[in-house]
């Protein structure tokens, strides 16, 4: 019956214009305050000419939905009235642009021209987010210039805690590797990443897809939450970023970014005398521009970088030269290296002034060599690996505009990942917690490749003061993999005597066949309502259904059902404040990766008993959170906000590993607030955000084994998460004779850490491992305190008069050398309890020169 529901649906499915568009809004009112019906109102692209007309209603509102993004005019003519226009207004991805218009007698003036910028208030949002607009972007510091670095300026993002490395935009230094970041206390893969309307989240592991180079990106817009029915899939955050389109003027740009270890500061892990190699070249150029002026556009961009480095193997010297049989072992600095391309071309025809087609195709590949880690301990070269992840994308969208009232939007994609990775070694791995990790890396040698087909169409109707909206998803999965982990076996040694006298606390060996096929298709409907109830009251609401189809033998998802509220009140329609309130539930998907082990036909032989299997819990309910939001957003002035937003949120249902069985039940919790400054225009531009929060849960990731598998309560605790402070400070100053400087700034607390034994002291025979020392609570101790300094200073120099300019600089990535940690060891052995064996680089210099014309 599902099955029959969603299939009927599919011709109006998916509405989900805010995913990559805006919309722009109005009340007209003549000078007495009266509204002026059957106004002609007309908006134009000024990038591309394209114009869209209509009337306003009987009170005087005009509604234009599913507008790309960039910069228009709004023009507006009504009887015995001057002409007004509106010459600089700029659509945002996913903002209601709400104007507040009033027409002059025609006696009085042939027009009235306006020449302000739109007023920054999101006056219709019932939850605030933050737009990245293609200056703040392209010119702001961003390390490997990863647009997903910008995610972290936004109020109420914390990095992940855990197996993130954004180092690399199209590679990936963790085989487990997630989004990087979390919002309210969800884990780095409940996140939402989509690209021009379309998902773009690795199914396998959480983290992003395809790459896009920044030269390609013309928006990115964060939220923690939106209470608009039509986002899915995703219990965390929401990350939408739009590309560029052409435009009937040319514009392009050759860009080049160069770093050398000689104005590098040295990494603290590195105990070299030496300073370690560590160069790196990023060039790059995009086009964008007609091919049929007002009617065909296209844009592409073309981006590389090099990085040739040299690793710190932690290796501790009473191991040299050789152990037995086992690998050769190093001490000291090796060679690492990653490679990066994307590549992107996008296409936009305007078939008819009411049907427009776009096309994009993007290719990203990221290849690092010697330099992969796995695991939560000092590792050896010989333990590490290599990876290599290829993604090709293909998108398309049509929207068609039926009248002032009807809009459909359908939107699609077919696009394939392939991942390889590569351990240094082959063999046994060794592993001495809080010591070394020798061998063949656990988790690194493995295969796999994801198909992904997806299909979204929407459609909008504008009924008095309602808009409706209604929809449906598809999103289908294909996942062929290897993955041959510990199939050739691992032991665990509790200390370094133990490990002489061959003493294993912990022998694993894998068997059978590593090959692990899965499908898996999430669907999707729902159904929404906007209406504005009276002047400066907006409530968002509907409902959501959602079903995931699943591989055998894990039992299917159930139905899942989640309303959402949402209010937005902005008094009298033309105050200077804005209080949001909203609550809803949202269902996330099954990361792949935590489903394979159910899914091989493999067995364990642990201290040589057996054989043991991993199974799926009979019932897998789909994880969900629940959200409660509430707070204001007050203008300071045109260009100016300050807004204040307060979050409760539950995670339920969240995967966990408990005894050889995968299950969906951990929960988190999470309380906290985020205080925001934003000013969006002029010449100086700021983003700044306070956040504070506590996160509570069970289990911090789909592989964190409990304590006591009879006893999950005793890790409820703080959460891997939790971060209880963070500032995020960015801005564009401009000082005059073309000199423009970029700063960034961030400060973190420390984070929960969980204090473990070298071993499995308890006999759950979990890995990895679980066992705390007597007396000891999970997540007790902290890491230190994280911050950064990153700085861009540019000049811009006109050429060809002044058709074309130069931006030459200089920016620095942590600038003040602070040590910001990654990854502690928790083991309790020795001094190496507590003891760094993973920081963040150190400060970083890059050159750069920027050609755009």
């Amino acid at each position: 019956m599902t099955a029959i529901l969603f299939v009927l649906l599919m011709p109006i499915s998916a509405w989900a214009q805010s995913a990559s568009t805006g919309e722009v809004r109005g009340l007209i009112l003549d000078g007495s305050g009266a509204p002026v019906p059957a106004a002609q109102v007309r908006l134009s692209s000024v990038a591309t000419g394209q114009t869209r007309s209509l009337e306003s209603d009987s009170r005087g509102n005009f509604l234009f939905r599913s507008i790309a993004i960039g910069d228009y005019s709004l023009q507006i003519e009504a009887p015995g009235f001057a002409v007004y226009r509106l010459s600089e207004l700029q659509v945002s991805l996913g903002q209601i642009s709400s104007q507040r218009i009033v027409l002059r007698p025609a006696t009085l003036a042939e027009s009235l021209e306006v020449n302000e910028s739109v007023d920054s208030l999101q006056s219709a949002a019932s939850n605030s987010s933050v737009a990245l607009g293609n200056d703040r972007i392209e010119e702001s510091p961003a390390a490997g210039r990863n647009y997903l670095n910008f995610v972290f300026n936004a109020p109420g993002f914390n990095p992940s805690n855990g197996a993130n490395t954004a180092r690399s935009a199209a590679a990936t230094r963790n085989p487990a590797n997630d989004s990087g970041f979390v919002f309210a206390g969800m884990r780095g893969r409940n996140n939402s990443i989509s690209i021009d309307g379309v998902d773009n989240r690795d199914e396998t592991t959480g983290s992003n897809r395809v790459a896009i180079g920044l030269e390609m990106v013309q928006e990115v817009r964060v939220a923690g939450t939106s209470m608009s029915p039509e986002f899915g899939g995703a219990a965390g955050g929401i990350v939408n970023v739009v590309t560029h389109s052409g435009t009937n003027i040319w514009h392009g740009d050759f860009t080049s970014f160069a770093q050398n270890e000689k104005f590098n500061a040295r990494n603290a892990e590195s105990q070299a005398s030496q300073k370690p190699r560590a160069r790196r070249y990023q060039p790059g150029t995009s086009l964008n521009g007609p091919y049929r002026r007002d009617r065909g556009f296209f844009s592409t961009a073309v981006e590389q970088a090099w990085e040739d480095t040299e690793e710190w193997s932690d290796t501790p010297s009473r191991f040299l030269p050789r152990l037995g049989a086992g690998p050769t072992l190093t001490r000291g600095l090796f060679k690492s290296r990653d490679v990066e391309n994307y590549t992107s071309l996008k296409v936009n025809q305007i078939l008819t002034p009411r049907n427009n087609l776009t096309l994009r195709y993007a290719y990203s590949r990221g290849r690092i060599e010697g330099d992969v880690q796995a695991g939560e301990n000092f590792t050896d070269q010989s333990s590490r690996g290599s990876s290599r992840i290829s993604d090709h994308s293909f998108v398309g969208d049509w929207l068609w505009v039926g009248n002032a009232r009807i809009v459909n939007d359908l939107r699609g994609q077919a696009s394939r990942r392939e991942t390889v990775l590569t351990p240094n070694s082959y063999g046994r791995m060794f592993e001495i917690p809080g010591l070394i990790t020798i061998g063949e890396g656990y988790r690194l040698n493995q295969q796999r490749t994801e198909d992904h087909y997806e299909l979204n169409d929407g459609l909008t109707i504008v009924a008095g003061r309602h808009v409706f909206g209604i929809g449906a998803s598809l999103h289908q999965v294909r996942l062929d993999g290897r993955f041959s982990q510990r199939f050739n076996g691992i032991s665990i040694y509790p200390s370094y005597v133990d490990y002489l006298a061959d003493r294993t606390s912990l022998s694993i060996l894998s068997s059978g066949d590593p090959r692990a096929r899965m499908t898996t298709l999430p669907l999707g409907f729902y159904v929404q309502d906007r209406w504005q109830l009276h002047r400066g009251l907006t409530i968002e609401s509907g409902f959501r259904l959602d079903q995931q189809r699943l591989p055998q033998p894990i039992p299917n998802s159930p139905l899942n059902f989640s309303p959402r509220l949402g209010i937005a009140w902005h008094p009298g329609g033309n105050s200077s404040w804005v209080f949001r309130a909203g609550t809803g539930f949202f269902y996330d998907r099954y990361p792949l990766g935590f489903l394979a082990d159910a899914v091989l036909r493999a067995t364990l032989t642990i201290n040589g008993n057996g054989p043991y299997r991993y199974t799926a819990a009979s019932r897998m309910d789909t994880t969900y959170s629940f959200k409660n939001t509430f707070g204001f957003e007050r203008k300071i002035d045109k260009d100016t906000t300050l807004s204040l937003e307060a979050n409760l949120v539950r995670g339920i249902h969240l995967a966990r590993t408990r005894s050889f069985v995968l299950e969906q039940s951990a929960q988190s919790r999470y309380q906290g607030a985020t205080i925001t400054l934003n000013r969006r225009a002029g010449n100086i531009t700021y983003l700044a955000s306070y956040t504070a929060g506590r996160t509570r849960d069970d289990a911090s990731d789909f592989d964190e084994n409990p304590l006591n598998p009879a006893n999950t309560r005793l890790d409820w605790a703080l959460s891997r998460q939790h971060q209880l402070h963070r500032i995020a400070l960015s801005g564009l100053f401009d000082l005059g004779w073309k000199l423009t400087l970029a700063p960034n700034f961030s400060y973190g607390s420390g984070r929960p850490l969980n204090p473990l034994l070298p071993g499995d002291a308890y006999g759950s025979l979990a890995y990895p491992l679980s066992a705390r020392p007597p007396g000891w609570g999970r997540n007790t101790l902290y890491t230190p305190t994280s911050r950064s300094v990153d700085l861009r200073f540019f000049k811009t120099i006109p050429v060809f008069a002044e058709r074309a300019k130069w931006l030459i600089g200089v920016e620095s990535f942590n600038l003040l050398n602070h040590t910001n940690y990654a990854r502690v060891s928790a083991y309790l052995t020795g001094s190496s309890f507590t003891r760094t064996f993973e920081v963040l680089p150190a400060r970083q210099i890059q050159l750069f020169a920027n050609l755009e014309f």
